[in-house]
């Protein structure tokens, strides 16, 4: 190996260093920022919860606004916690920060859960989508029908237990 090897070797080697440097800053960096869920709220037949394309047609429809979105890590676990809620805006957008360290990039499943005043419950267990990606969460919810709302309003004033937490749920915005 002659002078010139070796210091092509060297050069190679800080090259190599420098690049293993920026990729491990660059992870951090992205890991640091922080997450945040986004997508769109909008009306349907059913209520459901998917992660779409971000060219998905449905992102496009008429959205529900004021609905409240949260996200739950570790479901049904001992150190299950809400990493992070929201509403939608006037256009039944959501942008949320999520207080997890992790989340959208290390393999594990999340619940959602979101709810409107006059609107159904949608909940789902799903994969976030990375932050690279151009994904985002489409929430289905249904409109309540009239008997829905009387049938709640009645249960909720004799106390019924096993109503949502929150009963203004259901009353008209």
């Amino acid at each position: 190996m002659g002078a010139t090897d070796s210091v092509r070797l060297r050069r190679v080697s800080t090259v190599l260093r420098i690049a293993l440097f920026l990729v491990g800053t660059t992870s951090v960096m992205v890991a640091c920022q922080g997450y945040h869920a986004s997508g769109r709220v909008i009306e349907g037949d059913y209520d459901f919860i998917s992660v779409v394309p971000s060219n998905d047609p449905r992102l496009g429809a008429k959205g529900v606004p004021g609905a409240r979105i949260s996200f739950v890590r570790d479901p049904g676990r001992l150190n299950e916690a809400t990493a992070g809620s929201g509403t939608s805006d006037g256009d039944g957008r959501f942008r949320i920060p999520l207080d997890a360290f992790g989340a959208g990039w290390m393999d594990e499943t999340w619940l959602v859960r979101a709810v409107r005043s006059r609107f159904g419950f949608a909940e789902g267990m799903l994969r976030l989508p990375s932050p690279t990606s151009s994904e985002q969460l489409l929430i289905v919810i249904r409109r309540a029908s009239e008997q829905e709302v009387t049938d709640f309003e009645r249960q909720r004033r004799r106390g019924d237990e096993n109503l949502f937490q929150e009963a203004d749920l259901w009353r008209t915005p």
